[in-house]
């Protein structure tokens, strides 16, 4: 079935506009402010090496202050790391 591009974005947005959870924006601040005033700010968890691409993906974006991860998902973070620097 084909779906017009511009008709999915709109579903999205509707989605996103519904959310109830926490927002990127909360998370963003949440994170800011933590640099400023020396709190420990965000901290993420992540176990397994499937989390890789999220983790990176928030530091990169500045949403995570502290990142909690296993030996599996450091290693592969560290692969990623090392292939996009090359």
């Amino acid at each position: 079935m084909w779906r017009n591009p511009k008709s999915t974005a709109k579903i999205q947005q509707d989605e996103i506009a519904r959310w109830t959870g926490v927002k990127e924006q909360c998370i963003r601040k949440c994170a800011a402010k933590s640099t400023e005033s020396q709190t420990p700010g965000v901290i993420a968890l992540g176990i397994g090496p499937d989390r890789a691409e999220a983790a990176i993906a928030g530091i990169k974006r500045g949403l995570i202050n502290h990142l909690i991860i296993d030996d599996s998902l450091a290693e592969t973070i560290r692969e990623k790391l090392k292939n996009q620097s090359q």
